[in-house]
Order: C-alpha cells, then structure tokens, then sequence
C-alpha cells in the first residue's frame, strides 16, 4: 500500500476535527431538544401525529439532496480545477434556482392537500391524531425548500474548501431550535416544535447565503442549455428514480407502525434519533471532506489514489463506528433511562426505546460506512449501476418489512432498517472492489482487529450493568471502562489507524505515514 505525505495527512485531518468538532456541538444542542420534546409529549398521540407530518417532507428532502449533491458538487468541482468559475456559479445558480422552483410547486400541493396525503400514507392514525398531523404538515412543508437550499449552500462551501462557517451556522440553528422549543410548546403544543425547527433552518440559509454574492456568483437565472447544468441533469435522472426507492424506508415503516398500539410511531422516532445522531457523528467529517478528493482522484484517472482514500476513510470510520456500536448495545437501557426518563417519559417508553436502540445500532455499520462506499459511486460517475442495484434492494424490502412487522411488531421495523443498510454496504464494497482493485486483505484485516478489541469493551460495559449501582454510575463507569479496555487493546494490537492518527496529529513534516 502506498505511503501518503504527512502534509497530506493533515490537510484532510484538520478539516475532518473542525467539522466533527461543530457537528458533535450542534448534535448535542440537538440532543437536548429531543430530550426536551421526550418530556413535554413522551409516547403521547401529538408526538405520533408530529412525526407522521414530518415523514413525507422528510422524504421529498432526502430523494432530492440525496441525489443532487453528489452529483452536483463534482460537476462544479471540475468547472473550478479548470480555472472556469463563472461556469461553475451557472451551474450552481441554475441547479438551486431549478429546485426553488420545483419544490415550490410540490409544497404548494401538498400544503394543499395535506389531510387526504396523510389519510393515505398513515391511514391507520385517529381522526383527531390525523387532524393535528395536518395542522403541523402546513409548517413542515416549507421546511423542505429551505432545507435543500441550505444544502446546496452548504455544497458550495465545502467545494471551495471552506469547512468552518456552515458547521458554525448549523450550531447557531440548533441552539435557537432548542430556545424556541422550550418557549413555545407550553402554548402551541407540538405546533411549536414544528415552528422551532422551521425558524432553525432558516436562519441557517440566511447564515450561508454570503457564499453566492458578488461578481460572476449567484444569479437568478437557469440556464438549461448550459453543458455542466446538462451533466447534472442527465447524471442525476437515475440517481432520483433510486431516491424515490430506496429513500422510502421511512414512508414504509410509519405505514406500517400507524396500525399498531399508539405510541409506537414515537419510540420508533426516539431510538432512530439517537442512534442517528450518533452515526452524523461519527460520519459527517469524513464523509464531507473526502468527497472532493474522489472526485479530483477520478478527474485525474487515479484509481490507486481512490482506492487509498476509500480504504483509509472505511477503518479510520470504523475505528469509531466499532466500539459505539458494541458499548452502546451495552449502555442502552441505563442511557436512555438516564437521558431521556422525565416529565411524560415513563419507564414504560424506556424500555422500549433502549430495545430498539439496540437494534438501530447494528445499522451504524451501513449508516457510517455507506456514507463513504456511496460517495465513491458518485465520484465514479457509476450512478446508474447504483440505480439499479438500490431499486431491486428498496423493493425487496417492502416485502420483508411487513413480514417482520407482522411477525414481530414494532421490533420488526428496526431489524429491517438493519438489514436494508448494512446489505447495502455489501454490495457496495463488493462493487468498489471491482471497480478500483482489490484492497480487501488490509480493510478485513484491520476490520477484525478493531471489531475484536469493541467486543471485548462491549462486554466489559455489559458487566457493569448487571451490578447493583445508580445509573449515572453505571453509565459513567461503563463508558469509562469499555473506552479505556478498547484504547488498550488497539495500542497492544498496534492498530495501523492509531499510528495513523498519532502522526497526522503530531508531525507536521515527517516524510511518510502509514496508509
């Protein structure tokens, strides 16, 4: 495997801790506003009716972003290497001005229609659950236009290299969601939520909107006609019809959850947003800042280069992803009790969320790591492979997600989530492979190593719980234990990674580092 320079090194370092230092910032005001909406509403109908408003624009959201950006970000990548940033900004003003005016006209009709929308895709919901979801929905909706400018925004900084401010300005966002939170729920009820997170948002765009003013940037035009607005448009074409497939697992499960007991549809929520917040944790520095480095590696026909950017980004993520994943099946029952029981969470709603916050967390090996193999596709320009592959794998899970509710209830919503991601990751490291040459001995190799000294701390967490002690104590001390067994571990075994780790850190000129 080739060495890359120290210099090298740091240069994706630095960018990945200031981005994980903010998102981990903005992630924890986030996570206060979660336990502050655990308190107020618990499993009650108005937080199943919030979370059944949310899931369509959540998923408008996602089909779109989730293909736009990928292919967006490279096109005006390579405008920029080539020294044309007037192309790029026409392409970037055309892409953000064509999806103002296409998500205008969906909001507008869905705003619209919002009750018989929410009839059909969480039917089995009480008429007064359904009335208050629509009522929320008429807020929600707007939310997605401004989230996808946001992203496109937050697209542009990083293309040009600059990391800080959207990472700032996402904390700011969160920090005002939770202020608003606290006052306006006392009175409006979920309402206020849905205002908080809509106030959140926007002034997240106002926040980064100074990165399209000036000469040759923003303009409010579209130009169709453009070739790299072309490009997008025909690279993106697959990308959406796998968006609107593979993105719709959530759409499924509410369905689905919305004829059992009422309540489900929240503990459902909560587990998800705890174990997501922990995989935006341990994905969003890596996964941002190397995505421009595939696609410049492409660009220059270096598949040696991409395969060593992929392979070193799977197990530094996975040196993370590991042992959250094994002390947090550990700690799940006392964190959540601990976290989250209060005001109208009960012991009940604890029980129930730790188990299947378990279960979520065997997902964080797809969640964190597909954050990388998938990018890896769109810097290869592979997106119709991709299409195809993700529609057959989003099909297919309709059929076992029923079967594993039918046959288990709400448990068998959050091992269907597991398995759709982590047989994602598969297929996608099988592809890489293929795509890039093999690299498989070092990534199993280090993937068994790191993968046994989280087991080993895992179990060490499990012990402590099976003690007579308070929670908090439990908590602390298995946290404390587990990390402590791990880092000992990985030191004994010499993990690659740590040393990786240890002189991107401390050398600032040494010649070489290990890759």
């Amino acid at each position: 495997m080739a060495l890359r320079p120290t210099a090298d090194a740091r240069r994706l370092l630095r960018p990945v801790l200031i981005i994980t230092i903010f998102t981990i910032a903005a992630q924890g005001i986030g996570f206060a506003t979660q336990v502050a909406i655990a308190m107020l509403f618990g499993s009650r109908p108005d937080m199943d009716a919030f979370v059944a408003a949310n899931t369509l624009p959540d998923y408008l959201a996602a089909v779109i972003l989730g293909s736009l950006i990928v292919v967006f970000i490279p096109v005006f990548i390579e405008y920029r290497a080539a020294g044309q940033n007037k192309d790029a900004w026409i392409v970037a003003s055309s892409v953000i001005n064509g999806c103002l005016l296409l998500i205008g006209v969906v909001l507008l009709l869905a705003m619209v229609f919002a009750r018989p929308i929410l009839q059909v895709t969480v039917p089995g919901l009480t008429a007064p659950t359904l009335d208050l979801a629509a009522q929320v929905a008429l807020i929600t909706w707007p939310a997605v236009l401004l989230t996808c400018v946001f992203s496109l925004l937050v697209g542009v900084y990083q293309a040009e290299g600059h990391f800080g401010l959207p990472a700032v300005v996402s904390f700011i966002g969160q920090l005002a969601n939770l202020l608003l939170v606290l006052l306006l729920t006392p009175r409006w009820g979920v309402l206020g939520v849905a205002v908080a997170a809509f106030v959140n948002i926007a002034l997240q765009v106002a926040g980064v909107s100074a990165i399209g003013r000036g000469a040759d940037r923003y303009r409010a035009r579209i130009n169709w006609q453009h070739p790299g607005v072309r490009q997008v448009l025909i690279l993106l074409a697959p990308l959406l019809l796998l968006g609107v497939f593979s993105r719709w697992t959530p759409v499924i499960d509410r369905f689905l959850l919305s004829g059992l007991p009422s309540g489900s549809i929240a503990h459902v929520n909560y587990a998800f947003k705890l174990v997501e917040v922990l995989a935006g944790l341990l994905s969003t520095g890596i996964a941002v800042v190397v995505f421009p480095r595939m696609v410049l590696n492409v660009s220059e026909k270096d598949l040696g280069g991409l395969r060593a950017t992929v392979s070193l980004s799977l197990r530094l993520m996975w040196l993370a992803v590991a042992p959250a994943m094994t002390i947090g099946v550990a700690l799940a029952l006392p964190a959540v009790t601990l976290l989250l029981q209060r005001g109208q969470f009960l012991p009940e709603d604890s029980a129930a969320v730790a188990g299947l916050v378990r279960l979520y967390l065997l997902a964080l090996v797809g969640m964190s790591l597909g954050t990388v193999t998938g990018r890896s596709f769109y810097a290869l320009r592979q997106t119709r492979l991709v299409a195809q592959i993700g529609i057959l794998q989003a099909l297919i899970y309709v059929g076992y997600d029923a079967l594993l509710v039918n046959r288990l209830g709400v448990v068998g919503i959050a091992l269907a989530y597991t398995l759709y991601f982590n047989v994602s990751l598969l297929w996608q490291l099988l592809l890489i492979r293929r795509k890039t040459g093999a690299a498989g001995i070092l990534i199993t190799r280090s993937f068994i190593r790191t993968g046994a000294a989280a087991v080993i701390a895992g179990l060490a967490a499990f012990g402590l719980t099976l003690l007579t002690l308070p929670l908090w104590l439990q908590l602390t001390l298995g946290l404390v234990l587990s990390v402590a067994i791990y880092t000992g571990l990985l030191l004994l075994f010499r993990s690659e990674e740590v040393l990786w780790l240890f002189t991107a850190i401390r050398s600032r000129r040494t010649h070489s580092t290990v890759v």
